[in-house]
């Protein structure tokens, strides 16, 4: 599902563009990607770069896949974290010209960065929201795709997650049992295995005992 929502906001924009024109619609600036820890968003954000430079048919380049984990911008000293959210764009802004196609910028952790600011103005909390939105304003300039993934959504500031801006937002979740499946075969592929056992056969199972309920009532007895 998640797969299929980021070809949506990405894909379709480059191919429709004659039906996005006529619905008076943008293409998507960026998405926010959230759910549990360990559920893939990043990977996610590195396939978005592979599918971006197959859309303009570019060879793919590992900068254009810039990763921000939330506390590399933080900056005890004022005004130093707004400079570096500055010169991730600009270097988006130099990639779309070097390369001819849009760079992602990924920023784990995004609550701790765009946390939403506080209505009353005696209050105080740090935020990189009015650098975020200023780059943004520009970002048919830029050319870059942003990716906000987070597991605490709600604490995101409105002003982000408006429409025309970060306004697509993709829940990723555990995979199922049938993705678990296609998941251990990828993984499990080059392991030595017995005459008698495929990678099929070892993938079904291992996604088997992964769903399985006994595990559960072990848990529960050791309890």
């Amino acid at each position: 599902e998640a797969k299929r929502e980021l070809i949506r906001a990405i894909q379709w924009p480059v191919l429709y563009p004659e039906l996005f024109l006529l619905f008076k619609r943008r293409r998507s600036r960026g998405v926010l990607l959230y759910g549990p820890p360990g559920c893939g968003k990043t990977l996610l954000g590195k396939a978005v770069v592979r599918l971006l430079a197959a859309l303009y048919h570019r060879k793919v380049d590992d900068g254009g896949f810039k990763y921000v984990k939330g506390h590399q911008l933080l900056d005890q000293y004022l005004g130093n974290s707004e400079k570096a959210v500055k010169s991730l764009f600009d270097e988006a802004r130099r990639f779309r010209e070097q390369k001819g196609y849009p760079a992602v910028l990924f920023f784990d952790e995004a609550d701790a960065l765009f946390k939403r600011r506080p209505s009353d103005a005696r209050e105080s909390a740090f935020t990189l929201v009015p650098s975020l939105l200023a780059e943004m304003d520009g970002m048919d300039e830029t050319g870059a795709f942003v990716i906000l993934a987070t597991n605490r959504p709600d604490s995101l500031d409105l002003a982000i997650t408006r429409p025309g801006r970060i306004d697509r937002r993709i829940r990723v979740t555990r995979p199922d049992r049938a993705a678990a499946e296609v998941i251990f075969r990828i993984h499990l592929q080059g392991v030595f295995l017995d005459r008698d056992l495929s990678l099929e056969q070892l993938s079904a199972y291992a996604a088997e005992e992964l769903f399985s309920t006994r595990h559960k009532q072990i848990g529960r007895a050791h309890v």
